[in-house]
């Protein structure tokens, strides 16, 4: 399990797309489901991919289903979460 602090600095949202499998998977865990639909509704498709390949069908299953009860979103408010979970990510707090 790795530590935040000892995690791949990144400068932009997307460049989580990068972090090592491992790393991934934390901010996976970390985040939660809910937190996940929210910012993936503006994430690109590599973005997309990197994070599918480090969760099990049913996990991404239910990522899609939590995507789609959340409804349309304005993309000021996706790209504002998507804003806190860097943040979170760059400090020393948990991501939860």
């Amino acid at each position: 399990e790795a530590e935040l602090s000892q995690l791949k600095p990144v400068d932009a949202f997307e460049d989580l797309a990068e972090l090592e499998d491992d790393e991934i998977r934390e901010v996976i865990v970390r985040l939660g489901r809910d937190k996940l639909a929210v910012v993936f509704k503006a994430a690109s498709e590599r973005f997309k991919d990197r994070f599918l390949d480090n969760m099990s069908a049913a996990e991404w299953q239910a990522l899609k289903d939590a995507m789609k009860e959340l409804g349309p979103m304005p993309l000021s408010e996706v790209q504002a979460a998507q804003a806190r979970l860097l943040q979170h990510y760059r400090s020393d707090d948990p991501l939860v």
